[in-house]
């Protein structure tokens, strides 16, 4: 009906995205880009996220993007914990 109000979608999580097939070349590059602030803007904070990966980033109706799960972040200067996600971690952990 007219008038009515639509709850937005909620948010989606990049590897459901990328199971549905390729994403278009434009949003693909967004969504990295934007991946790419947000975790040199945690960086220059000084937390690395240490699992990085597509299940942890999700891209809103608009097209923001999100990154999500920084439980096994690690801030510089202080004890690392060991964990993360083997195949999307550093060979050097």
């Amino acid at each position: 009906m007219a008038g009515e109000r639509h709850a937005p979608s909620p948010p989606v999580a990049l590897d459901l995205r990328i199971e549905e097939g390729p994403l278009p070349v434009q949003e693909a590059v967004h969504i990295a880009t934007e991946v790419a602030r947000g975790l040199a803007h945690a960086h220059a904070e000084g937390v690395v996220h240490r699992d990085p990966k597509p299940a942890n980033v999700f891209v809103t109706n608009r097209g923001q993007v999100k990154i999500l799960d920084f439980g096994m972040a690690h801030a510089f200067g202080r004890r690392r914990l060991s964990g993360g996600t083997p195949a999307y971690m550093a060979p050097e952990q």
